[in-house]
């Protein structure tokens, strides 16, 4: 733990992976950002069971041809980016809530209504739910901005991500912050590098997602934020799928993966894949504790049976006991497969 290890990017897969050259072995490696090739890295170890897990100390250095501009933004990000949830999880931590607002100066303690709005209570239910919320989520906030032009500002979390810097900008540089003391401008510094950290996360998501459009392929990474009673958690959704077909093949032959990874309060965290292929689908659940594992496990005939009333054909469908990482490869469209607890 806490080694630093110096690593050369050998290949970087559409598929949310890299193949790293560690001390003259190759390894395989699991990023949900564009890592490009022959870039240099600094890495240093934050875990090592289940799975060893580094973190990136620097932006890469590549020894050749010079970065395109999508590229130099992503080496410019990569050391800055920290958890989308990690400011939002201060502002409704009672422990710290009434010094923030107070130091902010928010009146009748809300900092920003459409943070209110945002911050649904629980996970999105429904494909509505789900669909307005990644669209809420930063990663078109954008395009969104320029499509409507006049109309202004969609309610977005990088919209928020931005007003809540600004705020914060402002108060560091106010006489109230100046006379209340070390402890309160090291909670707003600590707060504005969390703000920076979730910002720097999404612009990361939306260029990933640029470098992949130009591959013809399809990544996007969407954070989700929600409220449970004062809690703030998150969904984060990772959404691929490789280049379109060759000639003669439709778009819509193309096979979808999604990965889901949600974290509640008494089941745990939970992992789920699901595969898509035309109107087959497939989905393989990961919960962390066995009591989510049994209730999830009963809930798949019914699960069954609201996908094929939708008019899916379903494949694979079940709920593995264990972390997603032993769990081997899944083969989503094996005929005759359907439900394993």
């Amino acid at each position: 733990m806490g080694q630093v290890l110096r690593a050369q990017v050998v290949d970087s897969a559409a598929a949310g992976g890299a193949l790293l050259n560690i001390a003259g072995r190759q390894v395989a490696a699991a990023t949900d950002i564009f890592l490009p090739q022959g870039a240099w890295l600094s890495l240093r170890v934050t875990g090592l069971v289940p799975t060893p897990t580094v973190r990136i100390l620097d932006a890469p250095l590549r020894s050749q041809e010079a970065p395109t501009p999508l590229e130099r933004q992503t080496l410019t990000l990569l050391p800055r980016q920290g958890n989308v949830l990690t400011p939002l999880q201060a502002l409704f931590d009672p422990a710290q809530r009434v010094n923030i607002l107070s130091l902010l100066g928010a009146r009748g303690g809300v900092i920003d209504p459409a943070l209110d709005e945002l911050l649904q209570q629980g996970p999105p239910r429904d494909p509505q739910a789900l669909q307005k919320a990644l669209s809420q989520s930063g990663l078109f906030y954008e395009s969104i901005l320029a499509l409507r032009g006049a109309q202004g500002a969609p309610l977005d979390l990088k919209a928020v991500l931005f007003r809540l810097l600004a705020r914060i900008d402002r108060a560091q540089g106010g006489r109230q912050l100046a006379d209340a003391g070390v402890a309160a401008r090291t909670l707003l510094s600590s707060l504005s590098r969390d703000v920076e950290g979730a910002l720097a996360t999404i612009s990361l998501n939306q260029l990933t997602a640029s470098q992949y459009a130009q591959q013809d392929s399809i990544y996007w990474v969407f954070h989700v934020p929600f409220r449970l009673r004062d809690g703030v958690y998150g969904l984060s959704v990772t959404l691929g799928s490789e280049e379109a077909g060759g000639a003669g093949e439709e778009e819509e032959s193309r096979e979808w993966k999604a990965l889901l990874s949600l974290e509640l309060p008494r089941l745990g965290a939970l992992e789920a894949e699901v595969f898509l292929r035309e109107a087959r689908v497939s989905a393989v659940i990961y919960p962390e504790r066995d009591v989510a594992r049994e209730l999830l496990g009963a809930a798949l005939p019914d699960l069954q049976s609201i996908l094929e009333r939708e008019g899916f054909e379903v494949g694979v469908l079940r709920v593995h006991a264990g972390p997603r990482s032993e769990a081997g490869p899944v083969q989503p469209f094996q005929p005759g497969l359907r439900r394993k607890v």
